[in-house]
This record gives structure tokens, C-alpha cells and sequence, in this order.
């Protein structure tokens, strides 16, 4: 008995070390170098200027130890490897699957009903959840399920009229929709401001970009800025001066249109962020010479106003380069999804692509005063475990789907030179 079942483990395990060398070689072949390097400088100069922002002098000149902000971010650098690794040898079929799908957003909507009863609050947002000493965010992973099931979605309803044997169910997608649904609910009560334009945009706009032409989602997009500066002058106009602590979105928006009348309120932090950015002028003060992450005078400096302390650092001149890097990647992504000969995996690299566009320009706009502030973070270069994890993990599947287009066109290739 004990040799047949040595013998049968045999098959098996020789099937899973091919099935790992054949993965290996795929990746080897068709591993996107600019897009992986490109990421690779962002999580880099994240883990510079995270220790960078998080090293202060107090009030009474005690300087702040940012070893542990650093460990912190690291940590997640590390898990986000780890977990990306692992998504490069797990069957395609999986992330197409309707049941992991709806299975994943079952699991979200189970945290975030316990943030719900339990979460914890922190900057005028109740979305946090604690397991012993480790905090995190399940609604980061939202922006992920987005873009998967409105990929799927979209898949699905383009079968119908080709008549393909893939049956189309239409329980499928309202099972998907409700869940959703109900999980925005869930952050929208959180008071997350930022996650809920976040997840929200990005599936309107892969609807959009999927369905209608370039110049109506450029009129839609001139639409939504009208709309915004349109509502924050009208909540002032009407309302007044911000004032109650209770209703932070409304003080968010009214503060947006003259931060200087409210600059020892709400509008402090955008003016610091100002001050930071005049600071740094073209070339910088130089690395870890930043004034204004001292004594607190730039709140959450390593947060959602990173930014502005890497500009005081290395300048207009640094801060363009890292935003170069974004729109490098975010170009890159947007350029696979087009070229992509399968229409699943070129709407989620289009998804992935949106997600990264939406977040840097809702942090960058909010630090420059052209949108109202939302707290979010850039990412890759701010502190938060959750958000590093959740898009290391974006970016693994990103490289994934192009590494599995690139292998798919070679198998094309040489299908053809085989039959000529």
C-alpha cells in the first residue's frame, strides 16, 4: 500500500513541477521590464520617503523614531511580493470565474460589515478594522473587485449576440450589481469620501470608455469638474462658513473654494501643502531636509500629502518625475489593454489602468487645491499597508494578463509561420 501511494504521489508531484516550469518560462518570455522597473522605482522611492516624511523634530525637540513606519511599510512591501508572486501560478481560469468573483466580494462585504459594528475611525473615516496589533482597510480591495466584476459584466453581455456556448446568465449579474451595491453603501456610511469616488469612477468610466467615443467621455469628464466647483460655491453660497466637525464632507467642500479664509481650520492642511511645495522650489532642499514635516505644521505629511514633501525635498523638478513614472505606467497599461487580442483581459488591464489614473489624480488634485481634499493616498509612495498590498497585488494581475498576451500572440505567430 505504502508504494502505490509513492507512486501515484509521483504523477502529481511531476505535474505540478512542470506546471511551475511552464509558468516560469512564460514569465521569463513575456515579463513587461519597463512596466515591472517602472513599479519597482515607485515602491523604492515609497520606502525613501515614507522613513523620509516620518523622521521629525517635536515641539520640545524630540525627534520622532521612523524605524517603525518604516518596518511597517516594508512588511507590506514584502507581503505584497509574496502574494504577487503567488497570482503568477494560479490558473487564468480563476480570475475569469464568475464564483471567485462573487466569493471575493462576499468576503469584502463580510469585513466590511464588521467595520461596520466595530471599525475603527481615523481621519473623519470609520473604515478600519484591527486583528490583534494589525490594522487595515478591506475597502481598498474593493477597487479591485470593481474592475473585475464590471470586466466581467461587460464580457458577458458582448457573447449574447455572438452566440458563443458560453450562456449568459442575467441572475449572474444582478447577484454581482446587488453585492456591490450594498458594499458601497457600507463605505459611502463609512464616510470614506475619497474610496467611494474611487471605486464609483472607475466603473463609470471602464462603462464609458468600453461603450461611448473619446469626445463624449471627455465632455462627461469637463461635466464632473463643472459639477464639483459648481456644488462647492453653491454649499457656500447657501451655507455658509464651515464650521461643525459632525458634517466633514460639507466642511471639505466649502473650504475647497478659499482655503485662506479658513486657513486655522479646514483649510490648514492644503495651505501647509502650498507652503511645502514653495519650499521645495525647482531642485529641493535636499533628502530628509523638509521643514515642514516638523512639529506637526504638515498634517498625515506621509499620507496624502506625501507629495508635497518629496517636492520640498527634490523639487518641481522631483515631482514631476515621480508623476512621469505614474502616467509611464498608467500609459503602459492603457497601451496593453488596446493591443490585447482577448477582450476580458484588455478590459481589466484597461480597469487597472483607470484605477491608477483616478487615485493619482484625486491625491495630486486634492494636494494642489483643484478638487476637494479626500484623503487619499498616491500610491506606492504613501504609508499604508492596505493600499500597498492591494495594488502590488493590481499590479501583479496587470503583469500576469501581459505576460499571458504576449505568450498568446507568439502561440498566433507561430501558428502562421507554421502554416505558411
Amino acid at each position: 500500500m505504502k508504494e502505490k501511494n509513492t507512486s501515484s504521489s509521483k504523477p502529481i508531484i511531476s505535474k505540478i513541477m512542470n506546471y511551475i516550469d511552464l509558468q516560469l518560462e512564460k514569465i521569463k518570455f513575456g515579463l513587461d521590464w519597463p512596466l515591472f522597473l517602472s513599479t519597482l522605482a515607485l515602491i523604492i522611492i515609497g520606502l525613501v520617503m515614507v522613513f523620509s516624511a516620518t523622521t521629525s523634530i517635536g515641539v520640545n525637540g524630540e525627534v520622532t523614531d521612523p524605524v517603525g513606519h518604516f518596518q511597517t511599510q516594508l512588511i507590506s512591501v514584502t507581503l505584497g511580493i509574496i502574494v504577487g508572486l503567488a497570482m503568477f501560478f494560479i490558473p487564468r481560469q480563476v480570475f475569469r470565474d464568475f464564483k471567485t468573483i462573487m466569493y471575493g466580494l462576499v468576503i469584502i462585504l463580510l469585513f466590511l460589515i464588521y467595520v461596520f459594528f466595530f471599525g475603527i475611525e481615523a481621519g473623519g473615516a470609520k473604515s478600519w478594522m484591527a486583528i490583534g496589533s494589525i490594522s487595515f482597510q478591506p475597502s481598498e480591495f474593493l477597487k479591485l473587485a470593481i474592475i473585475f466584476v464590471v470586466s466581467w459584466i461587460l464580457v458577458q453581455t458582448e457573447r449574447i449576440p455572438n452566440l458563443t456556448k458560453d450562456k449568459y446568465k442575467s441572475t449572474d449579474k444582478n447577484w454581482l450589481l446587488g453585492l456591490l451595491f450594498v458594499c458601497l453603501l457600507l463605505i459611502i456610511e463609512q464616510s470614506d469620501f475619497g474610496m467611494t469616488i474611487i471605486v464609483f469612477a472607475t466603473g463609470i468610466l471602464m462603462v464609458s470608455l468600453s461603450i461611448w467615443s473619446i469626445k463624449w467621455n471627455l465632455i462627461g469628464f469637463i461635466g464632473v469638474l463643472v459639477l464639483i466647483v459648481s456644488v462647492s460655491v453653491f454649499v457656500q453660497f447657501f451655507l455658509g462658513d464651515a464650521g461643525d466637525e459632525r458634517f466633514y464632507i460639507l466642511n471639505r467642500l466649502i473650504s475647497y473654494v478659499d482655503p485662506f479664509k479658513y486657513a486655522d481650520s479646514f483649510g490648514f492642511q492644503l495651505i501647509q501643502g502650498y507652503q511645502a511645495i514653495v519650499n521645495g522650489g525647482l531642485f529641493g532642499r535636499g533628502l530628509g531636509q523638509s521643514l515642514m514635516k516638523h512639529d506637526g505644521r504638515l498634517p498625515a505629511a506621509e499620507n496624502d500629502f506625501i507629495l508635497a514633501i518629496l517636492i520640498e525635498e527634490f523639487g518641481i523638478v522631483g515631482g514631476i518625475a515621480v508623476l512621469s513614472l505614474f502616467f509611464f505606467i498608467i500609459f503602459r497599461l492603457i497601451w496593453w489593454s488596446t493591443n490585447s487580442t482577448d477582450s476580458y483581459r484588455s478590459k481589466v488591464l484597461l480597469g487597472i489602468g483607470i484605477l491608477l489614473f483616478i487615485q493619482v489624480c484625486v491625491n495630486v488634485g486634492g494636494m494642489l487645491g483643484l478638487i476637494p481634499l479626500s484623503g487619499v493616498t498616491l500610491p506606492f509612495i504613501s504609508e499604508g499597508g492596505s493600499s500597498m498590498l492591494m495594488y502590488m497585488m493590481t499590479l501583479s494581475i496587470a503583469l500576469r494578463a501581459i505576460i499571458e498576451e504576449k505568450n498568446h500572440q507568439k502561440f498566433l505567430l507561430e501558428e502562421v509561420e507554421h502554416d505558411v
